[in-house]
């Protein structure tokens, strides 16, 4: 038996706890708070890798992260 598949077994015969949904639903409630108190308080490039992370385009919101070069920089 995988290392997981005696907690699915277990759950299966005895069902879950009784305050099982509840806890999740109000855990999940929570965290939405959590996510906007962080949203509000991020700053810099915490924040901006933090507004790309939630969108599919992570490869073209982290594309403008990326380091540019100075002008006239490498004609030295």
């Amino acid at each position: 038996m995988p290392q997981g598949e005696h907690i699915e077994l277990h759950r299966k015969r005895h069902g879950f706890r009784l305050d099982y949904h509840e806890k999740k639903r109000k855990k999940e409630a929570r965290g939405v708070h959590k996510r906007a108190a962080f949203a509000q308080k991020a700053i810099g490039l915490q924040a901006k890798l933090y507004r790309c992370a939630g969108r599919r385009a992570v490869a073209a919101c982290a594309g403008g992260l990326r380091r540019r070069k100075r002008p006239g920089a490498g004609a030295q």
